[in-house]
């Protein structure tokens, strides 16, 4: 791209590409909000600011009751990467905000020595986390935004300040809809549907499975995470219950999944409990080996966690194994 554009500095080149995406992202960000919002209830009702809600929305943190500035300390995305960087050099240098981290916008530039003028890369702060994935984002919403991102950046429609501000209340209306409503301009989602899937043509069946998952967003509202949590938990206090419980589920998941490597380590390559460099027991973890059928290797980790007792364990050579293998399982702990 670089060979190929007017420019002779590379690194103004690069701020100038990554300024386009996101000021791409800033106009679109209605349909990040419909398609990712997944905050559905207010949970800090103390929060004065905030108005008491009488229905779920789509996403209360992508609203402008949400993470966002104060109305005093707005940074806009209408000129270029220098223009917006000058306004939060402003913004600090009147005590109006402690540093360049306290940008709550859409999108922040993040570079790679806070003092040097070149962007390394691009954080989206509009995207809810999921809780219906166990990584908050799932593998399909990755490749839709992937997909989503090469379409900002071969698309060169000019966005005028007037335009963008269009966006940012069109996003707001969206994010303070129901959950279920249809998107209020449904038909621009249509139109950049048809424009990415022809963009996926030439990637082969790479996004497939994201554009499936823009078309039954967009054509079923009921499919949108925010959808989805409103029917797992219909009010606040449900929300908050649903919620507790699903985080203490993924808490045990992840401390059984850990355990289960380390047992796994020691276990199959070291029976006899010898000495082990942490070196050595990662590579063990990260590369076990497979010297138990599945039922055995069950066992052994319904045993760790304490729900049988080693004279159940079957077969009876697993017993003195695991025996030894119980007295230091929290090194995993």
């Amino acid at each position: 791209m670089f060979d190929a554009s007017n420019c002779t500095n590379f690194k103004a080149f690069k701020n100038g590409v990554y300024f386009h995406i996101a000021r791409q992202i800033v106009a679109h960000r209605w349909l990040f909000n419909y398609l990712f919002g997944a905050t559905p209830f207010n949970l800090n009702d103390s929060d004065s600011r905030t108005p008491q809600l009488t229905k779920p929305v789509r996403s209360l943190r992508t609203s402008e009751y949400g993470f966002v500035n104060d109305k005093g300390e707005k940074i806009t995305y209408d000129t270029d990467y220098t223009h917006h960087q000058q306004q939060i050099e402003q913004l600090i240098s009147q005590g109006k905000l402690f540093s360049e981290h306290e940008v709550y916008g859409p999108v922040r530039f993040k570079r790679k020595i806070d003092n040097e003028n070149e962007v390394k890369y691009l954080e989206i702060r509009i995207l809810d986390t999921d809780p219906f994935d166990i990584a908050g984002i799932s593998e399909n919403d990755l490749n839709l935004i992937h997909l989503l991102l090469i379409y900002f950046l071969v698309k060169d429609d000019e966005l005028t300040e007037s335009a963008l501000q269009h966006n940012e209340d069109l996003s707001n209306r969206t994010s303070l809809q129901q959950s279920t409503e249809t998107l209020l301009n449904k038909q621009d989602a249509l139109a950049i549907m048809q424009d990415i899937s022809q963009l996926a043509d030439h990637f082969g069946i790479r996004f497939n499975d994201g554009l499936a998952l823009i078309a039954d967003r967009v054509l079923m509202p009921s499919k949108t995470p925010a959808a989805k949590i409103v029917v797992a938990a219909s009010d606040a206090t449900e929300m908050q219950l649903w919620a507790t419980k699903l985080g203490n589920e993924r808490t045990d998941y992840f401390k059984t999944h850990e355990k289960e490597r380390l047992y796994t380590a020691v276990v199959y390559y070291n029976p006899e409990l010898k000495s082990l460099e942490k070196r050595d027991l990662d590579q063990l973890k990260n590369n076990p080996p497979v010297q138990f059928t599945t039922q055995e290797h069950a066992q052994g980790l319904a045993y760790l966690s304490g729900q049988v007792k080693s004279d159940k364990l079957w077969p009876i050579f697993l017993s003195p194994i695991i025996k030894g293998m119980r007295k230091c399982h929290n090194l995993g702990t």
